[in-house]
């Protein structure tokens, strides 16, 4: 059976294909459409083969797995020297994710408690950034 790919799918990977590290949401504005629906269309491509290679697997140190719908006090609970914000968050710097205590940083839930996943994913891009340049100096 041949696969349809329509003027959507085309606009996705010539987009993709510019910036492949280019973030699903930006390209779902760009096609105004969800950032679900573009995550179900590259899957498509990827299944009927159209874009290759996607996979591929990385070596780490440690996985974190970071699902939750409520405010979750273990790592403070357990964690020296972590302050907590009026709602029972881990306190944070907002435009950094920096904690309280040199070299930690947190987003998300364990800060905000439950909220969507794209603030979520944002603060967590945000502490990535910062976590990296906090190693740089080091």
């Amino acid at each position: 059976m041949a696969h349809q790919i329509d003027r959507l799918d085309k606009k996705i990977l010539q987009m993709i294909s510019q910036n492949a590290r280019i973030p699903f949401l930006e390209v779902a504005r760009e096609c105004n459409v969800s950032g679900a629906a573009i995550h179900q269309r590259v899957q498509k491509l990827i299944n009927i083969g159209v874009i290759k290679g996607s996979e591929f697997i990385i070596e780490v140190d440690a996985v974190i797995m970071a699902i939750g719908t409520r405010l979750n006090t273990l790592i403070h609970d357990t964690t020296e020297n972590i302050e907590i914000n009026k709602h029972g968050g881990i306190e944070t710097v907002e435009e950094t994710g920096e904690t309280t205590r040199e070299g930690i940083f947190a987003g998300g839930d364990a800060v905000t408690g439950a909220a969507t996943v794209i603030k979520a994913m944002g603060a967590g891009k945000t502490a990535a950034d910062n976590i990296d340049k906090y190693l740089q100096n080091k």
